[in-house]
């Protein structure tokens, strides 16, 4: 599944201010060398190990093409992870 399979591009006139938002569950993968982390328009994406077994909101910016994940804890969200995230549109 691509971009283009979740947003139309043909009537996306600009990019700018769009966002995909993601609820992903973090986990040690063992099919890929004990890495942590989730998998994100079929990539994966390292999360931080205090993160994992937890849910985290990830956030992808069209506009700028970067990846910004966050996690919440007693009602205070945190970022845990801002990364450029190229996609063809």
């Amino acid at each position: 599944m691509s971009v283009n399979d979740i947003v139309d591009s043909d009537i996306l006139r600009s990019t700018k201010g769009k966002k995909i938002c993601f609820i992903r569950f973090v986990e040690r993968w063992k099919e890929s060398d004990n890495r942590i982390g989730c998998v994100i328009l079929n990539r994966f994406v390292s999360i931080p190990e205090p993160y994992v077994n937890q849910y985290v909101l990830a956030t992808l910016d069209l506009g700028t093409a970067m990846l910004i994940v966050v996690s919440e804890y007693d009602r205070v969200p945190r970022t845990i992870l801002t990364i450029p995230f190229p996609y063809e549109a």
